[in-house]
């Protein structure tokens, strides 16, 4: 009897072990991408960019702009989108403009690139170096101090597109490093916790990944530091002798992989569209809403129409209420309950 007992204590004790090993892997990043975020969600919230809506040379808003959008495709968005240098966070006429957005029904991102400027100077250092070094706190205190004033909700997309080597604030631009940019993103956070501003939704948004942006895994700062990661990505079509056609899948799929595997935090398309020429733009829109991101990319918890006419600049018109075919598309993807018009 002591022997039977002995031995099923020692199976009991080892059964215990090798649960608490099981247990315990699942708060590394060991699993596989398809086990991300299994769970049904609750809310797909909706967003846009829309030219005209904010004149950053001015400072200045036109609401019906982004009114009238909503109109086009019969549906309110929860978040309104702006792009603003970063020198402007801590002026008061930001607050001014963001109480308007949201006195429309919207909770605003503001989308902001660094850069050196008389607060923040440069140095010897990189730009990410700098912010990171504490030379640049002064001005990222009365930022914080400034966004905690509009004591509502605002998404802050800092430093958007880092990982492409060609924007002017990117890692490679600036001849930063990626650890360069972790600890300056830190530095940021860090200050404005200890001012509590509580405010903040911290968007961590990069580019889609190819093979010379920089890894995702080796600019995340931590679960911590983060609450929404964040992808602008596009199909161009054949707009350019670089490009051609790719359905939602082919733009997204690689980087969702990618990103699912550095973290658990929500998704969201911070800038996604479609071009017209080489394809059937309808139909992708449509693909994209009424397949896509139901079914098969289940972390995508919000989504930001990029909607402006570009054909100076890339090449490409990216609006979607220059078309019917475009508005019914849009209209029948989003008739999914799945997609929120308010936020949270």
């Amino acid at each position: 009897m002591n022997r039977i007992l002995i031995t099923g204590l020692v199976f009991l004790i080892l059964l215990i072990f090798f649960v608490v090993i099981i247990m315990s892997s699942k708060g590394q990043n060991n699993y596989p991408v398809s086990s991300i975020k299994t769970q049904p969600r609750s809310a797909v919230y909706l967003g846009a960019w829309v030219q005209g809506f904010w004149e950053n040379d001015t400072k200045t808003l036109n609401t019906s702009v982004l009114s009238d959008f909503e109109e086009a495709i019969d549906t309110k968005m929860a978040l309104a989108n702006i792009y603003s240098e970063w020198e402007y966070l801590e002026n008061k006429s930001l607050i001014t403009n963001l109480n308007t957005i949201s006195k429309n029904g919207w909770v605003p991102i503001i989308s902001s690139n660094p850069y050196f400027f008389k607060d923040c100077p440069e140095d010897d250092k990189s730009l990410y170096a700098t912010i990171a070094s504490g030379e640049c706190d002064e001005f990222l205190r009365a930022a914080g101090k400034n966004l905690k004033s509009y004591n509502k909700p605002v998404f802050f997309r800092f430093a958007w597109e880092m990982n492409l080597p060609d924007m002017y604030w990117s890692i490679e631009k600036t001849s930063s490093t990626p650890e360069d940019f972790v600890n300056a993103w830190r530095r940021i956070y860090r200050i404005w916790e200890e001012q509590k501003v509580e405010n903040v939704v911290w968007v961590l948004s990069f580019n889609t990944s190819h093979a010379k942006t920089v890894p995702y895994k080796d600019l995340y700062p931590g679960d911590e530091y983060v609450d929404w990661v964040a992808i602008d990505g596009y199909n161009w079509g054949d707009s350019h002798d670089w490009s051609g056609w790719a359905d939602f899948n082919g733009v997204f799929r690689n980087s969702y992989n990618e990103l699912v595997a550095v973290t658990e935090k929500p998704i969201m398309l911070s800038e996604v569209n479609s071009a017209e020429s080489g394809g059937d733009k309808a139909k992708w829109l449509d693909d994209m809403l009424s397949k896509q991101i139901p079914e098969s990319f289940p972390a995508v918890e919000a989504i930001v129409f990029f909607n402006e006419n570009k054909q100076d600049g890339e090449s490409v018109d990216w609006r979607i209420e220059k078309s019917e075919k475009y508005i019914d598309a849009v209209k029948k993807g989003l008739s999914n309950k799945l997609y929120k018009r308010s936020y949270p």
